[in-house]
């Protein structure tokens, strides 16, 4: 649900935020020099083929999208950190937002959850900090825990969910952020719907 006269940020604005959101990845595994594959990053960034191709990569989600999702942009920096945006029409609506990054060898998915929940969210209208934890749990999703966390946005923008999941194997977290504008109360129903068609991390 959109702000009272707000309007959702063009294409180039997305892109910021997604760089912003790829430098918060970056800062959490020690990784910079980045801005060299901005260009290429970029090029495919709404082809719904090639966002199904990232997304298919780090999270496996029926193809095509379940009725009431749609794909808004993806990005790959040569593997190391992939985001993808999904846009939920489903009640209230809403952006959910994957990153797959690397992780510290010793960092769980409660240790980067804290992190990025600290770190606040991300979505085309821009950045908020959460200011309150509305609710705390964990889902389990092929076998994986996957904590989450709900909070109040600053300056009455809304609430916003952050769960992430971690592979220690490869040192590796798939990140998800799902914001909603303007509403005081999180409906949890778009993103768990989403999350119940994932077949694999």
């Amino acid at each position: 649900m959109a702000m009272e006269g707000s309007k959702p940020l063009p294409l180039w604005s997305r892109c910021l935020i997604t760089i912003v959101s790829l430098a918060i990845c970056a800062s959490l595994a020690g990784i910079v020099g980045l801005t060299h594959a901005f260009k290429k990053t970029f090029e495919n960034a709404q082809d719904p083929t090639s966002i199904a191709l990232i997304t298919q990569s780090f999270v496996r989600l029926p193809m095509p999208l379940p009725a009431g999702y749609q794909f808004l942009f993806g990005v790959d920096l040569f593997g190391t950190f992939k985001v993808v945006s999904i846009e939920c029409k489903k009640g209230k609506r809403q952006q959910i937002l994957f990153i797959s990054c690397p992780t510290a060898e010793s960092m769980d998915a409660q240790q980067v959850l804290t992190q990025m929940y600290e770190r606040g969210v991300f979505d085309s209208y821009g950045q908020a900090q959460f200011t309150d934890v509305l609710e705390e749990g964990g889902w389990t999703i092929q076998g994986q825990h996957v904590p989450y966390r709900v909070g109040k946005l600053e300056g009455q923008q809304g609430t916003g969910l952050i769960a992430c999941a971690v592979n220690p194997l490869i040192s590796r977290a798939v990140i998800l952020y799902d914001v909603q504008r303007g509403s005081d109360k999180f409906d949890m129903n778009g993103c768990r719907d989403l999350l119940q068609q994932i077949e694999s991390f």
